[in-house]
């Protein structure tokens, strides 16, 4: 507790002070090589004549300022035909669902918060986890998002998509937002911006609470802080300085086993193991320089993070453990050093434009210690897994943006990756080493626009994700009947897409329709038993995806997106090549009102049924949620909402799996369908007050 009151009083001292009105706007936080930006009428896809893919695109904050969300992660599910869901306690890192992928927590799906990179290799608990709990949804000017392995400036858990989340610079006054909620939430957000230096400044503190419809309270405690100095709005050369700072701890209700609440043993909203749970901490430091000379730009960065978690998880209960249960504590500290730079330029020549971006990265993790214990109610009674992990990444990359004819543009890259891991395990020395691999990763986007609102896209890369540095250095071996052997540092996918957007088709709608197809060279396949990730069988997807925002006039606008997939494993039999847990059918609504004082939004997902076994006997029930938010401003400073979540209070799963599990009283495994339920319908009344 002594910890949170220090980083509590720091927040304070930075946040309440009230000073002038902040009159600047946003300036970009870094540059992205293939997603300009440029936003129209604020849609989310407004990026006709920049984009290189139909499926790349900006959500504004206007986009998601009006819509309620149950977790700050879900403002990514604006992002046509992403999901995102949770299968235990708020402080977990959710699970991601897009394009065939089952992407757990965050293996190919990358994203950044403020320009500080989120996903960590060789992660205690899943290889590339992607914990977004830390997002003040208040500060978010835009996310930027992309899909596919078609960008040069993106690598590592970056093949299936990216997003850069941007946080704003300044406020129009400082801001006080107080929430309160069923199942005992309550939050609280203060921000303020003002001048400094010769420049701007802006800081905010949050801090959350709740216990949620759980049986056994979640106690969730959430302190989180951030702070930005920017010497200029504008200007040849300007210098930023960013400082994150979050905590966070909980109690957890993972999924539970169907035949424990069938039975009665468990309500719907039961735990087996009360004492499942965690606490993370993650502070960071990010600076960068900008230097712009006419067309030419460069970007300068450099950031330093320390971060450390304590997961607690017992998803087998007595599977092997029948007298002191199955419950395991993954824990890491780690400390993250790197940086970046990229020069974007034209090319002087007489017959052809040419822009030209080129530019590096590199990270450094140090991993210690990076353990595993068997544990009973928190406390470890059994060292299964200690590390030491150094990860060292680094990439090259270039990419030439041509304008062929007015009407049509090349955009061709190369990234150059490599990856270093030296691993020592303290508790058996033999699985220690150094391993080296690297990837080339190319790309080629065509774009041809007949006209000022139709364009059509082609699109073809290569891409991947690493995988955890404790698989890559073990030594074969035969453990319990099971064969071990190394996992790949690296692992490759390709991919192809079609794409075309419109906006001429009826006045205020932009619509996409994208067919994409990818390969992958493995699967990291989660093992609920020891709770580790490795590398499975290679796989095909394919599907579609289709998008459409309409401003129907200037109260109302409404989004529609839908998508399908096709997920198969490539080899063995074609009797069990399904892919597990892969999602087939997806599909978003948004609707947003504005007249006078009044505005309210309504905000619905569905994702369908899924294959849980590789033979598709057993199947995941489809889910259907709806969000509702009503606001009155009662003056240009006060404004009260009302949010209902799981406004048609439907009994959906957040999340399905089907392995084998033991309870207490049993003395056998069982397979059985485990789920995590979907919260009941719930209310959220907040005041938004800016001075």
């Amino acid at each position: 507790m002594k910890s949170y009151r220090r980083l509590a009083w720091a927040g304070l001292g930075f946040a309440l002070p009230a000073y002038a009105q902040a009159g600047a706007t946003e300036a970009p936080e870094s540059v992205t090589p293939v997603v300009q930006q440029v936003i129209v009428q604020q849609q989310k896809n407004s990026l006709q004549k920049q984009s290189v893919s139909a499926s790349a695109g900006i959500i504004s904050a206007a986009e998601f300022e009006a819509l309620p969300v149950q977790r700050p992660a879900e403002i990514l599910e604006r992002v046509p035909g992403l999901i995102v869901s949770q299968h235990s306690g708020s402080g977990k890192a959710n699970q991601y669902f897009m394009r065939g992928f089952n992407l757990d927590h965050g293996t190919d799906l990358s994203a950044s918060v403020a320009g500080l990179p989120i996903n960590m290799p060789s992660h205690a608990h899943g290889q590339g986890y992607l914990d977004l709990n830390l997002l003040i949804p208040e500060l978010v000017s835009e996310v930027q998002f992309r899909k596919g392995p078609y960008y040069a400036g993106d690598g590592d858990f970056s093949l299936v998509g990216a997003n850069r989340i941007q946080y704003v610079s300044s406020l129009e006054g400082p801001l006080l937002v107080a929430e309160a909620g069923s199942g005992r939430e309550r939050r609280l957000m203060h921000a303020n911006s003002g001048e400094f230096a010769g420049g701007r400044w802006i800081a905010a503190l949050e801090l959350a609470s709740a216990d949620g419809p759980w049986q056994v309270p979640e106690d969730a405690r959430k302190l989180n802080s951030f702070l930005r100095w920017r010497s200029a709005v504008s200007g040849a050369d300007v210098w930023q300085w960013s400082v994150l700072a979050y905590r966070n701890r909980w109690n957890a209700t993972s999924q539970v086993p169907e035949r424990a609440v069938q039975s009665g043993l468990i309500d719907r909203y039961g735990s087996l193991d009360p004492s499942e749970g965690g606490d993370t901490q993650r502070i960071g430091l990010h600076v960068q320089r900008e230097l712009v000379d006419g067309e030419r730009r460069e970007l300068w960065q450099a950031y330093r993070m320390q971060y450390r978690l304590n997961l607690y998880s017992n998803p087998t209960w007595y599977l092997n453990d029948p007298e002191r249960g199955d419950q395991i504590t993954q824990s890491e500290q780690r400390h993250i050093t790197g940086g970046s730079w990229l020069r974007s330029q034209p090319v002087n020549n007489a017959w052809l434009p040419l822009t030209l971006e080129t530019g590096f990265t590199t990270r450094y993790d140090q991993i210690s210690p990076l353990a595993l214990f068997s544990s009973r109610e928190r406390n470890p009674f059994e060292t299964r897994s200690l590390h030491r992990v150094n990860w060292w990444q680094g990439a090259a990359f270039a990419q030439v943006h041509a304008e062929l004819h007015p009407q049509w543009r090349l955009s061709t890259g190369l990234r150059a990756e490599k990856v270093r891991a030296d691993v020592q395990d303290l508790l058996n020395p033999l699985n220690s080493g150094l391993k080296t691999e690297s990837a080339i990763s190319p790309n080629l986007n065509i774009t041809y626009q007949p006209s000022t609102g139709l364009a059509l896209y082609l699109n073809a890369g290569r891409g991947f994700h690493s995988n955890d540095a404790r698989g890559a250095t073990l030594q074969p071996s035969v453990e319990n009947g099971a064969e071990r052997r190394p996992t790949p540092l690296m692992s490759a996918g390709k991919g192809w897409e079609l794409g075309i957007r419109s906006a001429q088709w009826l006045n205020g709608l932009e619509s996409s329709l994208v067919f994409w197809h990818l390969k992958t060279d493995s699967e990291l396949t989660y093992v609920p038993d020891d709770a580790s990730t490795e590398a499975g069988r290679p796989a095909k997807r394919y599907g579609w995806e289709m998008s459409h925002q309409y401003q129907i006039n200037r109260h109302w606008w409404l989004e529609l997106d839908a998508a399908w997939s096709h997920a198969r494993y490539t080899d063995g039999s074609l009797n069990d090549n399904r892919v597990t847990d892969a999602p087939e059918r997806t599909a978003s609504m948004a609707l947003r009102f504005e007249q006078g004082r009044w505005e309210w939004g309504l905000r619905g997902r569905y994702m369908g049924s899924r294959a849980l076994t590789e033979d598709n006997s057993v199947r995941s029930h489809a889910s259907v949620l709806w969000h509702g938010r009503v606001a009155y401003r009662f003056n240009r400073q006060i404004t009260l909402s009302l949010d209902c979540l799981n406004l048609l209070n439907r009994r959906s799963h957040d999340m399905e799996y089907w392995y084998s599990s033991q309870l207490k009283q049993e003395t056998v495994a069982v397979d059985d369908r485990h789920w995590h339920p979907a919260a009941p319908r719930s209310v959220r009344a907040g005041v938004r007050w800016q001075w």
